[in-house]
């Protein structure tokens, strides 16, 4: 089971906004779901394959003592082009 949008209006989309930008008090949140939170300290962005991966780890540890929900959706595609590219020739194909 690979997480991937159902319908998505464009095949490939801008990058948008960098991730390094969150403020400090972006730390201090609401809980939506639970009593416990995992937060990250790093910014980055993470695939459906690792998304998948921990949600496997994770339910693998608790066994069943209890139940995670992840808040987490990998909706933009991202695309690379192949390193003997050369410049020009239109936007890559998409990665993941």
């Amino acid at each position: 089971m690979m997480f991937r949008p159902k319908k998505s209006k464009f095949k490939k989309q801008n990058k948008g906004k960098a991730f390094n930008r969150i403020s400090k008090n972006s730390m201090l949140f609401n809980l939506n779901f639970g009593t416990i939170a995992l937060a990250s300290i790093e910014h980055g962005k993470l695939d459906a394959k690792q998304i998948q991966t921990l949600s496997q780890l994770i339910n693998k540890k608790m066994k069943k003592k209890g139940k995670v929900k992840l808040n987490v959706f990998p909706n933009t595609p991202i695309t690379t082009k192949p390193i003997e590219a050369r410049m020009g020739k239109g936007k890559g194909n998409v990665d993941f």
